[in-house]
Order: C-alpha cells, then structure tokens, then sequence
C-alpha cells in the first residue's frame, strides 16, 4: 500500500506534542527536548522516505486485494482468474507480455533487480512500467 504523508506526518506530531508535555512535566530542559525533536523528526523524515519508495509488490497485492500467503499463483492468467477488481483486470489483460512479466515477477516477490537480470531490460525500464502502470489504474 502506498505511503499518506499528511496522516503519518498529523500522527507523528500529535504522539510528540504528548511526548513533550510529559517532559516538560518532568522538569526536562527545553534544549533537551528540542534536541529530541530535532532527532525525532530526522529519524521520521528518514522513515518515511522509506515509506515512500518502498517495493511496488506491496501495492499489487492491495490493488489484487488478495495476499501473497493466500495464493499460490503459478502463471499469469492464474493471477488474473484471482482478481476481484474487474479495473484491474482488463488494465492488466491488454499489457504488453514483458509488463505482465514484470507484474507476475513482482507478485512473485522479486525485486527490479532481479526482473532485470531474468528479463535483460534496465530496474530503471521496469519501475517506470510498474509507475506508469499505477498511474494509469489510479487515473481510470
């Protein structure tokens, strides 16, 4: 699934906003919670750069609305016959067969890296599919 900056980011200063008010009560120096601040706030801007490029795998597996423990998909067309979302299904259909590759090899839990070995194309080539591909279900 994808990462919603706003409501992670209003998470992370309502938990802080109670962290300071339970340092303040503690008699802690306002240097010193502005120091923690500072270094929460790297670690959360680090985590959610995470967040937002992590695998594309995670968002197959929403838009199928299936898991990967659920099914065990040996071929493309399997993995078609197991989707509920009919969008999807014809958007996936009418792909080209090296971007349902990519999509299987993904669903698969290989990485760009070793879809790029197997299928002799760039990891820059098959993110770009994988993006234009998102985009293009989002915008339909």
């Amino acid at each position: 699934m994808g990462f919603i900056k706003f409501a992670e980011e209003k998470k992370w200063k309502a938990w802080k906003e109670q962290e300071e008010i339970i340092l303040r009560n503690h008699g802690v120096k306002e240097a010193v919670i502005q120091e923690l601040y500072e270094y929460d706030w790297h670690d959360f801007k680090r985590n959610r750069s995470f967040g937002e490029h992590q695998t594309v795998s995670d968002d197959l597996v929403h838009f199928l609305g299936c898991s990967l423990d659920t099914y065990e998909v040996t071929s493309m067309d399997a993995l078609l016959d197991q989707l509920s979302d009919v969008k999807l299904y014809y958007l996936l259909k009418d792909l080209d067969n090296l971007t349902q590759m990519i999509i299987y090899m993904k669903f698969q839990g290989y990485s760009s890296m070793e879809i790029s070995k197997k299928l002799h194309v760039t990891v820059r080539s098959i993110d770009c599919k994988l993006y234009r591909l998102r985009k293009k279900y989002k915008n339909q």
